[in-house]
């Protein structure tokens, strides 16, 4: 059982929601909230698998998510925006937010992104990734498809990532591209900064998340 944590400030979405949700056997809906002061507290008492955010009715929807993700930074999240926010979508992008739907997504569709959400990949309304992410597919039937953090990286720097990931050595890299160890460095160094990481194994953590 998939245990789901729901937040809007509106009892009506929240409730709408819900309903959606649990016509699927496999979801569970352990609460709904519409106070933002109860977002912290009750995500560590109910552990849910999913949180879903559903709202951008003002300002300080993207301070709350900031929120939900420095004291949650493993916690799947799945987001709704209306149409208006979706320009919002490549901050969103930014805190790892794999679920980025409309609110005009069908039901089919929205339970379909929840499943893909919670085993970790990606699912963003076609709307939204084909106007903000034209480079973004959906990961959908396991298929190994490009993520948010693949955007900002030049077709050099994925593949480097994509042989860090695989485990080889900077001089191992240097020597399959032609290029020197100093400047496989480099390109690690600015794909470390651009990803907003820490280290080189966070680096190749990434990429095995995003199946490279």
């Amino acid at each position: 059982m998939i245990k789901i944590l729901i937040f809007d400030p509106s009892p009506i979405f929240t409730f709408g929601i819900k309903l959606l949700v649990e016509r699927d056997k496999d979801l569970l809906v352990t609460k709904i909230l519409n106070n933002p002061q109860e977002i912290i507290t009750q995500t560590a008492l109910l552990s849910p698998d999913l949180f879903i955010y559903s709202s951008f009715h003002n300002g300080d929807d993207l301070f709350l998510l900031r929120k939900i993700r420095h004291h949650y930074p493993g916690l799947p999240l799945l987001v709704v925006v209306c149409i208006e926010s979706a320009y919002l979508a490549d901050q969103l992008a930014e805190l790892n937010v794999k679920g980025i739907v409309s609110s005009a997504i069908t039901p089919g569709k929205f339970v379909e992104a929840i499943h893909l959400v919670v085993n970790g990949k990606i699912y963003y309304s076609d709307e939204i990734s084909g106007k903000y992410f034209p480079d973004i597919k959906n990961q959908v039937n396991g298929k190994n498809e490009t993520g948010p953090h693949m955007i900002k990286l030049s077709k050099r720097e994925i593949e480097i990532l994509r042989k860090l990931t695989a485990g080889l050595t900077h001089k191992e890299i240097a020597e399959q591209l032609f290029i020197s160890h100093r400047t496989v460095e480099t390109h690690r160094n600015k794909i470390i900064s651009k990803l907003h990481l820490r280290t080189t194994a966070d680096l190749i953590k990434l990429g095995y998340e995003l199946n490279l």
